[in-house]
């Protein structure tokens, strides 16, 4: 720490505040949306494609930092992200699954929580790897657990 007074100024100046911003909305909007983004016909709307391919660049943009915030963070005033994340993102696909005419069964917010918790958890596995990944490989995750969380509503709907 020879030009920084501790371990917390040397992350503040790593992780401004604006990054900070960029990131959660990374993670949270544009996740939320390509959950959602789905047609009448279950076909996905190209919107979300194109927004899926802009996620997937903007992570690969700040792997580091992300990886960094989604491992946990142990030991700074960020500590806890990936659990915040994970919490607007469970209240995010309940509110839309609910109003798309799912029922959520007892203990199913739990379960969203506990998906959303884990995909954070192997995003920033996958950002902290080496070598790192390419943006295919990031959008391969992100259709991957949206398919997924799309197939668990149907089965709300359908049930």
């Amino acid at each position: 720490y020879r030009y920084f007074p501790g371990k917390e100024q040397l992350l503040d100046d790593l992780l401004p505040p604006a990054l900070l911003d960029q990131l959660e909305n990374l993670a949270t909007a544009r996740l939320a949306y390509l959950t959602a983004a789905r047609d009448a016909s279950g076909r996905t709307d190209p919107q979300a494609q194109a927004l899926r391919a802009s996620l997937a660049q903007g992570l690969e943009t700040h792997r580091r930092e992300t990886a960094f915030l989604l491992r946990g963070a142990q030991g700074t005033k960020h500590a806890g992200f990936a659990g915040r994340i994970a919490h607007t993102l469970t209240r995010a696909f309940t509110a839309w699954a609910l109003s798309s005419g799912s029922a959520i069964p007892e203990g199913g917010d739990r379960l969203v929580s506990i998906l959303y918790t884990n995909m954070l958890h192997s995003l920033g596995t996958l950002l902290g790897s080496l070598p790192p990944p390419d943006a295919s490989s990031l959008q391969a995750l992100l259709h991957y657990h949206t398919e997924g969380m799309i197939a668990l509503s149907q089965r709300w709907r359908n049930t």
